[in-house]
């Protein structure tokens, strides 16, 4: 079960990730909300609730919403998503609840940046630097593959390739 002082200490942690980053978090005490969603709720009901928490939000122009997600029921994950995102057109960061309870820097660092890229910010530039010459006429390609959570079987792998 989250509790708000767990809540509040991961906002902590996000904020203390941010600082280290570079990133600026403005500490804005956000709402936090469960829309009334009760322990033992079906999943329609879940639906029906954080649709109408996302329509209000995207009404006074919130750009991203933070969802901590409780392992029950199965498939909660895509529905948040697609209420959310498809259907109201706001960005989310699922976060699962055991992953809140032991945070640690590394994770929040990600999560962190994976909020920053969703709300377009830049993560990570490379140095304008010249090449020496010893790399004139050479090609440096890059490759990188994110793998979906082993829970999410219905989404790909992406793959990305490239050049400098």
């Amino acid at each position: 079960r989250t509790n708000m002082q767990s809540i509040k200490n991961f906002e902590r942690t996000l904020i203390s990730s941010g600082s280290s980053l570079n990133v600026s978090v403005n500490p804005m005490d956000p709402p936090i909300n469960n829309g009334g969603v009760q322990r033992n709720a079906r999943l329609s009901e879940i639906k029906t609730l954080v649709g109408n928490i996302f329509t209000k939000l995207k009404a006074n122009n919130v750009e991203l919403v933070v969802v901590i997600i409780p392992d029950y029921p199965p498939g909660i994950y895509a529905a948040i998503k697609q209420k959310s995102e498809l259907e109201v057109g706001i960005l989310t960061q699922c976060i699962k609840s055991k992953t809140m309870f032991k945070m640690n820097p590394s994770t929040s660092s990600n999560i962190l940046l994976k909020i920053n890229s969703k709300l377009n910010g830049i993560n990570h530039t490379l140095a304008n630097r010249s090449s020496p010459p010893s790399m004139e006429g050479a090609i440096i390609f890059g490759a990188d593959v994110t793998h979906p959570s082993p829970d999410q079987t219905a989404i790909p792998s992406v793959a990305a390739v490239s050049k400098i």
